[in-house]
């Protein structure tokens, strides 16, 4: 059993920021460490990992169906699938424990509540059947690495082009990773107008990282690069590589993300880090799978002096 791990929002978690919520906003959040709502009173209950090692207030959440947002990182999926076979709850959300943003936390709480009313349910996020994770070491391989993320996933539930969307929404937004992401110490970009059909290597430690994910009613598929160069200035910029055959002020990646994903999310750590997350809807035919709504999410965390 795997985690739907998320990396909903921007770079580091802020301790003892005040939370800034709009008057209008009627959810109500609760902090482990926090006594000023109390658990039962609360709609959402934010977590972090440590509190499983002493509490049972964890486990109580879960037990109530209530809305847990866990903090968590990457050492914890085995601790996490214990927990979900002792529980019986198979639904949770996961937020990295260094990629909470509290100024965001109306966004998050939103988030969650429109996917819960979506699925019709009182819990978060489905444990996906299926997860597939490699690294881009090379524009070389991205061909292979398709490929392999593919396997394994069932795609019955889906119209039958939806595996080739996958596979031309992979392809330019890895490329968009390989390509339009590295820049040298000066900030320069490295790579930015050279042509695709050159081989360029990631620098160790840089290797993009992709995933995708599928259960009976989503396909989500997950992209990094550890640079974060994209900024509202350059979202839409339009590589001079890909010359005039596409809408000027966008990208081809985008321009596919845009048209076949139903939720696309993007979360930028300014100098550390970029991911593209596009959620897709299963559906058996196409015409309803193209008639669902579309949104767009951009989260971006400046660099601050501390």
């Amino acid at each position: 059993m795997n985690i739907l791990f998320l990396s909903i929002l921007a770079d580091y978690l802020v301790p003892k920021i005040q939370l800034r919520l709009s008057p209008e906003q009627k959810t109500k959040i609760h902090f482990f460490d926090e006594l000023n709502i109390p658990p039962e009173q609360a709609d959402i209950i934010f977590m972090d990992y440590s509190i499983i090692e002493y509490s049972e207030l964890f486990y109580e959440m879960l037990k109530s169906k209530k809305k847990v947002v866990l903090l968590i990182n990457e050492d914890h999926y085995n601790e996490i699938n214990k927990i979900l076979y002792e529980t019986g709850v198979n639904h949770l959300f996961c937020v990295s424990e260094n990629s909470l943003d509290l100024n965001y936390i109306s966004d998050i709480s939103e988030f969650i509540q429109n996917w819960s009313q979506e699925r019709n349910t009182a819990n978060i996020m489905p444990v996906p059947k299926h997860v597939t994770t490699t690294k881009i070491i090379s524009s070389k391989n991205v061909d292979l690495s398709i490929e392999n993320l593919l396997k394994g996933h069932d795609f019955t539930n889906c119209f039958d082009g939806l595996p080739s969307l996958i596979t031309n929404i992979l392809d330019e937004a890895l490329s968009n990773a390989l390509f339009n992401a590295p820049v040298d110490k000066a900030g320069i970009y490295l790579y930015r107008n050279h042509c695709r059909s050159e081989i360029v290597k990631a620098i160790p430690g840089k290797e993009v990282e992709v995933s995708l994910l599928t259960d009976d009613k989503d396909t989500v598929i997950s992209i990094k690069d550890f640079y974060g160069t994209l900024t509202e200035n350059n979202l839409f910029d339009y590589p001079p590589a890909f010359g005039e055959e596409r809408k000027k002020d966008m990208r081809l990646g985008m321009y596919l993300i845009f048209r076949y994903g139903h939720k696309y999310l993007i979360n930028v750590s300014q100098g550390s880090y970029t991911e593209n997350i596009i959620v897709i809807e299963n559906s058996r035919r196409f015409k309803n799978y193209d008639l669902r709504e579309r949104s767009f999410h951009f989260f971006i965390k400046e660099q601050k002096i501390l």
